[in-house]
């Protein structure tokens, strides 16, 4: 079946817009399984990509957003074809996993049917996880890195749901993947934070308590990093509530503007990185602890 978008009419209701905005179906007119979905700026502009992910043989289609409500299916261009032709996608994240100042995308996955090689010869059960690196080109290109990461990293698991987040707060991006039949795994970034990096924390008081919907913009010397605050992305699992901004060799946050559901405007200026903030909507940074967890030895 297709894929809805609802865009949102800025008066409590939505209209559904799918086949007119270009997401709907793949870029041949194909209706596809859709199983994973999130939606980040990977090309600089300010503008929201999005990925879907599918069964095998389907790929996983990347949707890039062209600025004036539409998207055009870069599958191809963006070199993530190959890699997914066998893959049946679930947990699916955009997230700066080097903090060099690019989006990268995750994928977990793990097929439906035990016995699948039965019928598609090189597809399997059990699925390595994905790993592409945004090559910061500006047109939304990645390269596929993902047995570069590791033993654990590419273990061949039946993966579903799967959950980004720092939670040793040490400054990159760690990964918790939920698998079916099997024990989860928690795949701790070591490295992702050699360069520098910025998580901020939205309270909101006028708006909704977590700030969903904030629209935030970070910028540092020539970087200029884009972000929202979502409830919920890739495959039937929430997030860690801060927003995540690698900076690569930038030391320094020139200003940080976030734009609140209620239509509140916050600025910051001069913010140091390599730290976790809170921003409360009304009020600016505010003292929240976020204690660093000892690594295992």
């Amino acid at each position: 079946m297709p894929n809805f978008l609802f865009k949102n009419n800025r008066n409590g209701t939505f209209s559904e817009v799918g086949y007119l905005a270009g997401v709907a179906v793949s870029g041949d007119g194909q209706f596809e399984a859709g199983m994973g979905t999130d939606a980040a700026d990977t090309t600089g502009t300010g503008a929201m990509d999005l990925i879907v992910t599918h069964l095998d043989m389907q790929l996983a289609r990347f949707y890039q957003n062209l600025g004036d409500g539409s998207f055009d299916d870069a599958t191809f261009r963006s070199k993530l074809s190959y890699a997914t032709f066998h893959m049946s996608g679930f947990g699916a994240r955009f997230f700066d996993y080097d903090n060099d100042g690019t989006r990268d995308l995750f994928m977990a996955n793990g097929h439906v049917l035990d016995n699948i090689e039965r019928y598609h010869a090189d597809t399997k059960y059990a699925e390595p996880k994905l790993m592409f690196r945004n090559t910061n080109t500006g047109r939304g290109i990645f390269e596929n890195v993902s047995d570069q990461l590791g033993a654990d990293f590419i273990l061949p698991r039946v993966s579903r749901g799967a959950a980004v987040g720092d939670f040793d707060n040490d400054g990159d991006l760690d990964i918790l993947v939920n698998n079916n039949g099997q024990a989860p795994q928690l795949l701790r970034n070591d490295g992702g934070n050699a360069n520098h990096w910025l998580e901020i924390l939205l309270i909101g008081t006028k708006s909704n308590r977590d700030g969903v919907g904030a629209r935030v913009k970070v910028t540092a010397g020539d970087l200029v990093l884009y972000d929202q605050r979502k409830g919920g992305m890739s495959y039937q699992s929430a997030q860690d509530p801060r927003l995540h901004f690698g900076l690569g060799t930038r030391t320094k946050i020139d200003s940080i503007e976030i734009n609140w559901p209620s239509g509140m405007l916050t600025k910051l200026a001069n913010v140091k990185a390599d730290q976790i903030i809170a921003i409360q909507e009304g009020e600016g940074m505010v003292d929240r602890p976020f204690p660093r967890i000892r690594k295992a030895q």
